[in-house]
């Protein structure tokens, strides 16, 4: 038996000569001493602390098969889903300037290429087809503002090609542009998703800003198309 590859160790707490291990793959804690730590390592613990310890994934057959259990259980998960999603950020830009923003500084006039556009497109044809169970595609524009990018968003769109019949595309948008680009993109079970549902009036602290400086009140709209 070997130490698990997914193990740190840290200082206890309840003295100075205890240790607290936790596993990272089975999010398991256990105090030891700290004498035990190289016990474990070297293999002398009793069948009943071994026991203890497997269960609570600190102890494995093999760490490198363990490591390429690892590497396949994404790819497991994903066999068992029938959905493929994925957030598509368009840009950092943005219409507004609102101060609750969570984007902070990360914000700026950083645009999706429409290299880029062909990669994303690549990768979910790639990632659909290798899936045979995928029944349902659902992609979400995001940014910044994704209508600041109307010609990429209907690009990605169209050019996906080999896709199941069941595909949703969101759009998570301040909903400033609606009005003129809602037309641009592609019709197939579109849903605009805006900052703020329900009959919702936010204080002026929280309102949301234009780049002009003008206040302006969340509108919540259901825009499911």
């Amino acid at each position: 038996m070997e130490l698990s590859a997914y193990q740190k160790v840290f200082r206890s707490g309840t003295g100075p000569s205890s240790l607290v291990l936790f596993s990272t793959k089975m999010a398991s804690t256990i105090i030891v001493p700290e004498s035990m730590l190289n016990e474990i390592r070297e293999g002398v613990v009793t069948e009943e602390e071994a026991e203890i310890l497997r269960d609570l994934g600190f102890l494995v057959q093999s760490s490198r098969k363990e490591k390429a259990e690892m590497r396949y259980f994404i790819d497991e998960l994903n066999g068992a889903d029938t959905i493929f999603a994925a957030e598509v950020v368009m840009n950092l830009d943005c219409n507004l300037a609102c101060r609750y923003c969570f984007e902070g500084q990360r914000k700026g006039e950083f645009y999706m290429t429409e290299e880029t556009a062909d990669q994303v497109v690549k990768f979910v044809e790639h990632s659909v087809r290798s899936r045979s169970n995928v029944t349902d595609v659902r992609l979400t524009f995001y940014g910044g503002e994704p209508l600041l990018s109307p010609g990429l968003l209907t690009h990605i769109s169209e050019k996906i090609q080999n896709r199941p019949s069941a595909m949703k595309k969101d759009t998570a948008t301040g909903g400033l542009l609606l009005p003129t680009e809602l037309s641009l993109l592609p019709s197939t079970r579109r849903k605009s998703i805006l900052p703020a549902s329900g009959r919702l009036q936010l204080p002026s602290t929280v309102r949301r800003i234009s780049t002009t400086g003008l206040g302006r009140s969340p509108q919540a709209r259901d825009l499911s198309i």
